[in-house]
């Protein structure tokens, strides 16, 4: 009977302090500060209010002072370029499963107001939808990471920023980042066990 009873109250403290510790997290995941994800994001939640950028990761492009993003093609070559990177970049089966949509995808497939959703009132801006399968998401993430470098070399001199962002992508970069601080620990850490061993 007493185990019976703890076991009640172990359940209804389990249960209460579950239900409390769900209202203290979200699945929104926020990329390390500074790093160029984290960058993309904050260009694209001051361009694009409202965007929920936890819904997909994505390619933002912004035009240089005074441009848009239709001038000389500039966004058309950077969503080629886009996809063309992913398709050498990923495996066949990955790549097959990528979804990446912006402008010119939707002009061609729906109305005008969805591919308007892409690009920014002043046509200064816009951003590439890339959507995959959530199982995979570390292995997009390496190869949006090297998107993102690949566009900022080769589209550099024609936009003013094009970067990469999204869950995916600060995944990885949370990795890396925990894993130099790791890094950074041990190579102080270290030297401090073995003065304390030599000292005991």
């Amino acid at each position: 009977l007493v185990l019976v009873a703890w076991a009640v109250v172990f359940v209804g403290l389990g249960w209460f302090g579950a239900r409390k510790l769900m209202g203290l997290t979200h699945n929104a995941f926020d990329p390390p500060p500074g790093t160029p994800s984290a960058l993309a994001l904050d260009k694209m939640n001051s361009d694009f209010k409202g965007f929920d950028i936890n819904a997909t990761d994505l390619v933002f492009i912004q035009a240089p002072d005074g441009s848009k993003v239709f001038d000389n093609n500039l966004l058309l070559s950077i969503t080629q370029a886009t996809a063309s990177y992913l398709s050498v970049r990923l495996d066949s089966d990955l790549f097959h499963h990528l979804s990446v949509s912006g402008f010119y995808s939707a002009n061609a497939s729906g109305p005008a107001a969805a591919a308007a959703a892409f690009v920014n009132p002043a046509n200064t801006s816009s951003f590439l939808s890339l959507q995959y399968p959530k199982a995979d998401t570390q292995h997009y993430g390496l190869a949006f990471q090297d998107l993102g470098t690949h566009l900022s070399q080769c589209c550099s001199s024609s936009a003013q920023f094009v970067g990469v962002g999204g869950t995916a992508v600060g995944v990885v970069e949370t990795i890396q980042s925990a894993t130099k601080s790791i890094e950074r620990m041990d190579q102080i850490s270290l030297p401090i066990a073995f003065v304390v061993l030599a000292l005991s």
